[in-house]
C-alpha cells in the first residue's frame, strides 16, 4: 500500500472493517498490503516487505500471535495500534514490544486524525501550550499527546516520582509507570473523557515503591477545536491512603474486640432522645429527675426513643436473643423489662446533663423473663455531648456473682448464729468450772499438798482460757460483716477505768508458773472506755506474748495526757515487717507447737476491732530485739463522761 505517507500495511478482522479503516484514514491499497485476520506466515511476509508504517485494527481481532511478530519488525517502522485494553483484543504486552509503536483508543472521536498523526511522523506533534508554562508550578503536571505518549512533564513531576530529570522519566516507557494494566487503562479512559475531574490512580515511584495519586485532567484543543492534547494535575494522596488504610485497619481490629468480647457492648442512638430532651427544656423543664419522678411514663417514653445500632454476641448471650436482628433498630423499651427503667433514668440524666460517661448499677430481665443484675458503662463515641449518635453501652452481668455473694452472707449469718449458739451452750458449763476452781484455790490456799495446789491452779488457768476464748469468738461473730465491708458497731459501755489496776487482775488471774514470767512497771493512768472489754484487751495481749514471746514479758502502764497506754513486750522473735497486718487479721495464725491444734487466731483481731471501736488502736513494732504491743485509749476526764 504506498501513498503520501509510504508503503505500509493495514491487519483487520475482516475485509468490510478494513475497507471502512482505509476510506477513513483515506487511503488505498490492493490485497497485499491488507491482512484480514493474518496467518504467522501473512505476518513474516509482511515483514519482509520492511513497510515504513503498519496500522493493527486489533477491535475483535484474534491476536495471539501478534505480538512476536510486531516486536520483529525493525525500528523506523511506525507501528500503530487500534484498541485498548477494555476492548478485549489488545495484549498489554505490546504497548512495550516496539520503540515506534504508538496505541491509538479506539474509542476516540478523532481517531483518524488521530491515526495519520501516528503515522505521519516519529516524533509527537507539538501541543499547543508550552510546556514552559508549567514548570514553575509547585504541583506535578504531565501532557499526554493524543496518541497515548508523555510529552512533557514539569519539574515536580521529576520529583514526585523520584527521576533525575525530565528526559529520563520521558524515556521510560509509559507503561512502566503503572503497578497493573487497570490504573493505565484508567488513565486512558480518564484522559480520554473532556473535563473528566478526578481520579485515584496508583504509580510508580523510581525506587520501586507505589504511590497513590489524584489526577485531575482536562482535554485541550487547538484554535480549530480539534483536540491537541491532555493536560493532567497529580496529587500525591499517598500519606492520606495510607492513614486511611491505617484507620480501616484498626476499624477492623476495633470490629473484631467488639464482636468477641466477653462484655456485652451496646452501640446505641440517642439523637432523638437528645431531641426530645431539648424539647422539655424549652417547654421549663430544669429539673429533669424531678420531672421524671413527677411523670414516671416519661422514663418509658424516652427510653424507647433510643434506638440499638448494634450488638456483639455477649450482649445477644445476656439478652437472650437468637440474632442480632432481633435487637438492631428497635428502641430499647422493647427488649427490656420494667426493672431496667432505672438504669435507663440513669442514661437519660447522664445526657441531659451532658456528660460523656458514667456507671451505674442496673436490674432487668432477659427477653425469657430471667432477672439480670449488672453494671452499666455509658460513654459517649464522639467525645462530645452535643452528638449523642454514636454511645457505646457496655454491661457487665454480675448476675451471678450477687447471687454467690448472697449466698455467702446467708452462710455468714449461719456461721454466726452456730458460733454463738456453741458458745453460750459451753458458756454456763464453763462458768461453774471457774467458779469451783476458783473455790477449791481458796479452800486449799493453807493446804501443804504441792501437787494437789498445783492441779487445782492449772484447772482454774485452763478454765479461765477456755473462757477468754468463748469471748474472743462470740466478739469476732458480733464484729463479722456478711458483706466484707467495716466490722459492725458493738454496743459499748463508757466509764473511766484504770489501767492499773485492770492490768494487775489480768496477772493475777494467770497460773503461778506464767505469772512469774511478766515484769510490772506500772503508772498511774485512767482510760475512757468499756472496763470489761479494756480487760479483755489486756488479757488477749499477755497471752499472746506468754504463748508466743519469749521468756522475758514486761508490762507497763502509762499516761500521755491525752491517752493512756498498756505496752506489753517481750523478747521473742517477733513478726516480720510483711506478716505485721496479716498478724492482725481475723483467723490468722502465726504459728503453733508440732502436733497440737492450730490456735483460732483471733485474740488479736477481736483486740484491735475494740480498741478502735472505742477510740484507740492496738500498735506494733521490733525495736532493740523486743517485740512490742502497744494498747493506746483515750485518757479519762471527768468531762468525758
Amino acid at each position: 500500500m504506498s501513498n503520501a505517507l509510504g508503503p505500509g500495511v493495514l491487519i483487520s478482522v475482516s475485509e468490510v472493517a478494513a475497507g471502512l479503516t482505509l476510506t477513513a484514514l483515506g487511503l488505498s491499497g490492493d490485497a497485499r498490503d491488507v491482512l484480514i485476520a493474518p496467518s504467522p506466515a501473512d505476518l513474516e511476509a509482511a515483514v519482509l516487505r520492511q513497510p515504513t508504517w503498519v496500522v493493527v485494527d486489533t477491535r475483535q481481532l484474534p491476536v495471539d500471535n501478534l505480538g512476536r511478530y510486531i516486536a520483529t519488525w525493525p525500528q523506523g517502522t511506525r507501528v500503530v495500534i487500534i484498541g485498548d485494553s477494555s476492548s478485549g483484543g489488545l495484549d498489554p504486552d505490546l504497548f512495550d514490544l516496539h520503540p515506534d509503536a504508538v496505541v491509538v483508543p479506539d474509542r476516540s472521536v478523532d481517531l483518524p486524525a488521530r491515526v495519520i498523526a501516528a503515522i505521519a511522523g516519529a516524533t509527537e506533534p507539538a501541543t499547543r501550550t508550552s510546556p514552559s508554562v508549567s514548570e514553575g508550578f509547585p504541583i506535578p503536571v504531565f501532557h499526554l499527546s493524543p496518541t497515548g505518549r508523555v510529552v512533557h512533564v514539569n519539574n515536580a513531576t521529576v520529583r514526585l516520582l523520584g527521576y533525575p530529570d525530565a528526559a529520563t522519566l520521558l524515556a521510560t516507557p509509559f507503561r512502566t509507570l503503572f503497578p497493573t494494566e487497570p490504573d493505565l487503562s484508567r488513565l486512558i479512559s480518564t484522559m480520554e473523557t473532556k473535563d473528566a475531574g478526578a481520579v485515584e490512580l496508583r504509580v510508580n515511584h523510581r525506587s520501586g515503591r507505589t504511590l497513590w495519586v489524584e489526577l485531575h485532567g482536562a482535554a485541550v484543543t487547538n484554535d480549530a477545536g480539534n483536540l491537541d492534547h491532555y493536560e493532567a494535575a497529580v496529587v500525591d494522596i499517598t500519606s492520606r491512603k495510607e492513614a486511611f488504610d491505617s484507620v480501616s485497619q484498626l476499624e477492623g481490629r476495633l470490629s473484631s474486640f467488639f464482636e468477641r468480647s466477653p462484655v456485652a457492648h451496646w452501640v446505641e442512638d440517642f439523637s432523638s432522645l437528645s431531641e426530645w430532651l431539648d424539647r422539655l427544656r424549652s417547654a421549663g423543664v430544669t429539673d429533669l429527675r424531678t420531672h421524671l419522678d413527677e411523670h414516671p411514663e416519661a422514663v418509658a417514653f424516652g427510653a424507647d426513643l433510643i434506638r440499638i445500632v448494634e450488638v456483639n454476641q455477649a450482649a445477644l448471650d445476656l439478652i437472650g436473643a437468637d440474632s442480632l436482628t432481633d435487637l438492631s433498630g428497635h428502641g430499647l423499651r422493647s427488649v427490656v423489662s420494667d426493672r431496667s427503667i432505672a438504669a435507663f433514668k440513669e442514661q437519660m440524666l447522664a445526657a441531659w446533663d451532658g456528660k460523656t460517661s458514667f456507671r451505674t448499677y442496673g436490674a432487668g430481665e432477659t427477653l425469657d423473663g430471667e432477672p439480670i443484675e449488672y453494671i452499666l458503662t455509658w460513654v459517649v463515641a464522639e467525645r462530645s455531648a452535643n452528638n449523642l449518635s454514636r454511645v457505646i453501652v457496655s454491661i457487665e452481668d454480675m448476675t451471678q456473682l450477687n447471687a454467690a455473694h448472697r449466698r455467702l452472707e446467708h452462710l455468714t449469718h449461719l456461721k454466726d448464729r452456730f458460733i454463738q449458739s456453741i458458745a453460750h451452750e459451753l458458756r454456763t458449763p464453763l462458768t461453774g468450772v471457774v467458779g469451783f476452781a476458783n473455790l477449791l484455790q481458796s479452800e486449799l490456799a493453807t493446804d501443804h499438798s504441792p501437787g494437789v495446789r498445783e492441779y487445782v491452779d492449772f484447772l482454774a488457768s485452763a478454765a479461765e482460757e477456755g473462757g477468754g476464748i468463748l469471748e474472743n469468738l462470740l466478739l469476732a461473730a458480733e464484729l463479722d460483716d456478711p458483706g466484707g465491708g467495716l466490722p459492725r458497731t458493738l454496743s459499748l459501755g463508757r466509764t473511766g477505768v484504770d489501767l492499773v489496776t485492770e492490768t494487775h487482775r489480768v496477772i493475777s488471774d494467770l497460773p503461778p508458773s506464767e505469772r512469774h514470767r511478766v515484769a510490772v512497771e506500772a503508772s498511774p493512768a485512767s482510760v475512757f472506755a468499756d472496763q470489761a472489754r479494756v480487760r479483755q484487751i489486756i488479757r488477749n495481749l499477755l497471752s499472746n506474748a506468754i504463748r508466743h514471746g519469749g521468756e522475758s514479758i514486761k508490762l507497763q502502764t502509762r499516761n500521755s495526757g491525752t491517752s493512756g497506754r498498756v505496752i506489753i513486750s517481750d523478747n521473742g522473735d517477733g513478726i516480720s515487717v510483711s506478716q505485721v497486718e496479716q498478724a492482725f487479721s481475723r483467723y490468722e495464725t502465726r504459728d503453733r507447737d508440732p502436733g497440737l491444734p492450730e490456735p483460732l487466731g483471733l485474740g488479736l483481731s477481736v483486740s484491735r476491732a475494740l480498741a478502735r471501736q472505742m477510740g484507740g488502736d492496738i500498735t506494733y513494732k521490733r525495736a532493740a530485739s523486743l517485740s512490742i504491743f502497744t494498747l493506746e485509749l483515750p485518757a479519762y476526764r471527768v468531762s468525758s463522761r
